[in-house]
């Protein structure tokens, strides 16, 4: 199954490459598979291809363009993420210039970050910290405050 995204608002996205068999399974669910979140349609996905104005951006397998978007664009369409900037990324010995909230861990021989905000988001709790000067959002099962430790995974 085959997505191609090249909607230019990245939250619902355009499925009809979406197979017969796999688009009744998932409307089964309750999903379209006319316009639905990325999140809801990538366990039937194969391939994305991501296109902007018209503009080949990525064309990959479904876990290789989550692990390794090729862009902010194309990462922003599996959601909230991180960017960090090549000397961020350098400062923080980082492998990569996007991460997701759920990819950044409360970890005690980590990097200490400030806690801006917690909020309770359902599943998790959504924060926003401060590490080095940079907001991060990263998601956690519990409240935070203060100053917590964090790595990136």
């Amino acid at each position: 199954v085959v997505l191609i995204a090249c909607a230019d608002q990245v939250q619902e996205l355009w499925c009809s490459s979406l197979d017969k068999n796999s688009a009744n399974a998932y409307e089964d669910r309750g999903g379209s598979a006319k316009s639905s979140p990325i999140q809801e349609v990538i366990p039937w996905l194969d391939q994305i291809i991501v296109l902007k104005e018209g503009r080949l951006i990525q064309n990959d397998d479904a876990p290789e363009t989550y692990k390794n978007p090729y862009n902010q664009y194309v990462a922003e369409l599996f959601g909230e993420g991180n960017v960090i900037s090549d000397e961020e990324k350098m400062a923080f010995k980082l492998g990569k210039n996007f991460w997701y909230p759920q990819e950044i861990a409360l970890d005690k021989n980590g990097a200490e970050a400030e806690v801006l905000e917690s909020r309770f988001a359902g599943s998790h709790f959504w924060n926003k910290l401060l590490l080095n000067g940079k907001k991060l959002t990263v998601h956690t099962p519990e409240k935070l405050s203060d100053k917590v430790k964090i790595s990136f995974h």
